[in-house]
């Protein structure tokens, strides 16, 4: 277990952002040639780390969300956690990359190693590498009690807002930043009840008769519930808006005839409070969201401002569905939308496997029931590519990830390391 921990520090230090994980390919490289392991890549940065004649594979990709202060991370131990000081931890799935690591020395596995997940799954996608084994266990799954057996399909939407702009007068100038807000993860999070800083900004500003928006820019990440957004506006009236989230401070010394609004401001505050961002319907099967939005980003740029959502459905019927109606929504008052990393939903399966798996958490954790997640896992597109493969998906319990709040549970990581050596020596 500790040589899990360290491997996870380790790895902490190397920069891993989505689309920017050289660095961290280059190291499991070097890793698995250093072992005399044997190891293969595809143009995708994808990496294939196997041992012997292997029954099982496991995979997890490790690229991470990067939120807050990421480039400092210090992982640190408080209360029988690990979190870092304002970031992101990268334990969603470093974690995972530790324990498989610390687990080819002792197994005849293979490992595959997965690129750019967060941010559409493209490694999974365009995956090249074959594997041997009929068995794959990902390791992306974030509560210890579940066998995870199906997930959402997802994808991403954007739309272009033309400004219309005028000449501002003399009205005041305030800048509006947000505050107080949680971020998280917009899958798992969703239904958690945290609020979307671009969605309660549009209410707040819509309770206020002259508002004329200057800028606007919010969000983090395409799969992450919004924790900033800043907007500048003007306006001769009193600013109505709730100071818990937001902190209002005026703007002096500004020409204001140099400075331009934007005309049509009502129209996007309007459209902004009309793009859903939640539950559209829940799985009570599996208790879990089936479908839903997220209004993730909003972009200010020369004469345009992009809105970007991400969707995600239990089944691919309901993301076609999903799809076509925020495509509609948009379209009123957008341009070029734009439809991008589509990912099918993991029908779930009651394999061999996953019985087998559930049997050994239930007899050594007590615990341990089948799940689908409102999230985007690997495991459709792996079960796509690999037919007569089993897959099903386990992990530690990971708590807010994709925000500063990410934190993991160090007795669940041992939990499901524990377990995972159980399954390989049984299979």
């Amino acid at each position: 277990m500790q040589k899990v921990l360290d491997i996870f520090k380790k790895i902490s230090k190397i920069p891993r952002c989505s689309y920017n994980a050289l660095a961290i390919k280059n190291f499991l490289v070097n890793y698995a040639k250093e072992k005399n392991l044997k190891v293969q890549s595809d143009k995708f940065d994808n990496i294939l780390i196997s041992k012997s004649n292997p029954k099982v594979c496991l995979q997890a990709h490790y690229d991470m969300v990067c939120i807050g202060d990421y480039k400092n991370l210090k992982v640190i131990e408080k209360k029988g956690f690990l979190m870092a000081k304002n970031s992101s931890l990268g334990a969603d799935n470093g974690i995972a990359i530790a324990m498989m690591l610390a687990l080819i020395d002792s197994y005849n596995i293979e490992l595959l190693f997965t690129s750019d997940e967060e941010v559409g799954l493209i490694g999974a996608m365009n995956l090249e590498l074959k594997i041997k084994s009929k068995n794959i266990i990902n390791l992306d799954s974030e509560d210890d009690r579940d066998v995870t057996l199906g997930c959402a399909g997802g994808f991403d939407i954007s739309g272009k807002f033309k400004i219309k702009e005028a000449k501002l007068k003399e009205e005041n100038i305030y800048k509006i930043t947000s505050q107080n807000f949680e971020g998280g993860h917009s899958g798992i999070d969703i239904n958690s009840g945290i609020k979307n800083a671009i969605k309660e900004l549009a209410y707040n500003l819509s309770k206020n008769s002259d508002v004329k928006l200057i800028s606007i820019n919010g969000g983090e990440k395409i799969n992450s519930i919004a924790k900033n957004i800043e907007v500048i506006l003007a306006t001769n009236n009193k600013i109505n808006i709730d100071k818990k989230y937001f902190k209002v401070q005026k703007i002096n010394n500004i020409d204001k005839k140099y400075v331009t609004y934007i005309k049509n401001s009502k129209k996007l505050i309007h459209l902004l409070n009309a793009m859903p961002s939640s539950i559209l319907s829940f799985d009570r099967d599996f208790s879990v969201p089936s479908n839903s939005i997220n209004l993730s980003l909003i972009t200010q740029k020369n004469k345009f401002i992009k809105i970007e959502l991400m969707g995600r459905a239990n089944s691919n019927e309901e993301l076609d569905i999903n799809i076509s109606q925020i495509k509609s929504l948009l379209k009123v008052n957008c341009k070029n939308i734009k439809i991008s990393n589509i990912y099918p939903a993991w029908k779930p399966i009651k394999s061999k496997l996953a019985k087998k798996v559930k049997n050994i958490f239930n007899k050594h954790l007590k615990i341990g029931e089948f799940k689908v997640i409102h999230a985007g896992l690997e495991g459709g597109i792996l079960q796509d590519k690999f037919k007569d493969s089993s897959i099903i998906s386990i992990g530690p319990n990971i708590y807010q990830p994709h925000s500063i709040y990410e934190r993991v549970e160090i007795k669940s990581i041992d939990r499901i390391y524990q377990v995972l050596k159980i399954i390989l020596k049984d299979i």
